[in-house]
């Protein structure tokens, strides 16, 4: 099962990736008010991390019998958001970082999906299927207790994967509106929306840089998924990456340095997280012995990467402290 590519439906894992294929299956595939009590600080997660640093080891941190993927941290790094069909559909959750306190955001019987924090920290951005009537997501925005959510964006084909601008102005995400995965723009409020990348193939799962001047994201316009930059100032895309094998959910460091990436570089069914210093370092991989490891995200200090990893035979979150990359 490749990260990228999720059922709608609890299921158990399989082993095996998939290959990309259209955009059509590919989306078809991804598609409680609580108050929140003070989380941990990020610090507490590196510090029982120490001693599996020389490991390489994961702290499991949802510890979930089900699936729990796509984390994403809080601008402060004090919460980290993230998916789980643990209460029969997929919904939003968080946790403090060191993964005590896990609690539900949304509450509806459609499914939420693919969580990311807007630069105050105060709501989240996810896609939904809940009032389309249809398989197809729409862009959303609820508080992090819970409340107010607010639809932003109403189509009849997939919008999905939002990611907020650094400086709160703005929201990039994934659209199939064009007949084809294509990058879309729009401001905060879902008003203003724009195309922002187009190309011969699909290109997907956009985030802005750390200073708002780049964009990250993948590609099969060259007829595997690739990884992506473009400037935003100028325009220019640049390629990343270049293997054989499937580059695919690209994620900055916080200091816009260097990436971290998924890739199934070992083989079908055998995705591992990457690490790689801008603009052309030499791919790391960071092993996963016991699973697959995909869906990196990196803490704001820079200090702690998460990745999904089926090491204990479901989808669930590990974190490790990040490994020394060489720089270019």
């Amino acid at each position: 099962m490749d990260s990228r590519i999720d059922s709608n439906a609890p299921r158990t894992p399989s082993p095996r990736a998939r290959s990309a294929g259209s955009w059509a299956a590919t989306l078809l595939a991804l598609s409680c008010t609580l108050a929140l009590t003070p989380p941990l600080a990020a610090q507490t997660l590196l510090e029982q991390l120490e001693e599996l640093e020389d490991k390489g080891e994961g702290y499991n941190l949802s510890q979930s019998a089900r699936q729990d993927r796509r984390p994403a941290f809080s601008p402060d790094g004090s919460l980290v958001a993230f998916e789980s069909d643990r209460d029969g559909n997929w919904e939003i959750y968080v946790m403090a970082p060191n993964g005590n306190r896990q609690r539900r955001v949304t509450a509806h019987p459609s499914h939420d999906r693919s969580p990311s924090f807007s630069a105050d920290g105060q709501h989240i951005l996810f896609h939904s299927n809940r009032d389309s009537g249809t398989r197809a997501n729409d862009i959303y925005r609820i508080g992090i207790d819970g409340s107010g959510v607010t639809r932003l964006t109403r189509h009849e084909a997939e919008d999905v994967f939002p990611r907020p601008s650094p400086d709160g102005e703005e929201i990039v995400f994934t659209s199939a509106r064009n007949g084809k995965a294509s990058l879309f723009r729009m401001d905060v409020d879902g008003s203003n929306l724009r195309p922002l990348v187009e190309s011969e193939g699909n290109d997907l799962w956009p985030s802005f840089s750390p200073d708002g001047t780049r964009l990250l994201f993948y590609s099969q316009r060259d007829g595997n998924d690739e990884i992506y930059l473009m400037d935003l100032a100028t325009g220019e895309q640049q390629r990343l990456t270049d293997h054989p094998a499937n580059e695919f959910v690209p994620t900055f460091f916080p200091d816009g340095k260097a990436i971290a990436f998924g890739s199934n570089r070992r083989g079908p069914g055998m995705t591992q997280v990457y690490v790689m210093a801008l603009p052309d370092g030499e791919p790391i991989e960071i092993p996963e012995p016991d699973g697959r490891a995909t869906e990196p995200a990196i803490s704001p200090d820079g200090k702690t990467l998460l990745f999904v990893s089926n090491r204990d035979g479901n989808d669930e979150i590990f974190a490790i402290p990040v490994p020394e990359i060489p720089s270019e």
